[in-house]
């Protein structure tokens, strides 16, 4: 059974104004009750905090990813793939759109040279 971290800290919180407000503690045998509680609420907090910050870590990262793979498949989407040869024998093979070799060239490198500058902004570093 998995416990909700933010459930438990509201739970130890509701059981800690319990016995803070009962007085049994005092005069009970448990003395360090109350304090273990509050040990035990601090540090769910911070393993809370610890875990929003994996996970806005992960979806910087999982951004980053995404947008590095579509600077590649733009890349990759100039690039003649391998001709498909279909069942009856016959061959498909990748034409440009445009028919001009030197304006499909200056694109791809257009974009591999743009790829350091984009990286960088993907990474968060100024270039």
């Amino acid at each position: 059974m998995r416990v909700d971290p933010e459930d438990l800290y509201w739970r130890l919180h509701s059981i800690s104004k319990v016995l803070e407000s009962s007085g049994v503690i005092d005069e009970s045998e448990h003395r360090d009750a109350y304090p273990t509680i509050l040990d035990a609420m601090n540090f769910v907090r911070e393993r809370i905090r610890e875990a929003e910050v994996l996970r806005a870590e992960r979806d910087r990262a999982r951004a980053g990813a995404e947008s590095a793979a579509r600077l590649l498949a733009g890349i990759y989407s100039l690039l003649y793939p391998a001709p498909v040869i279909l069942e009856d024998g016959r061959q498909m093979v990748f034409r440009p759109k445009s028919l001009d070799p030197h304006e499909v060239l200056q694109e791809l490198s257009d974009r591999i040279r743009a790829l350091p500058g984009e990286m960088e902004k993907i990474a968060g570093r100024p270039r």
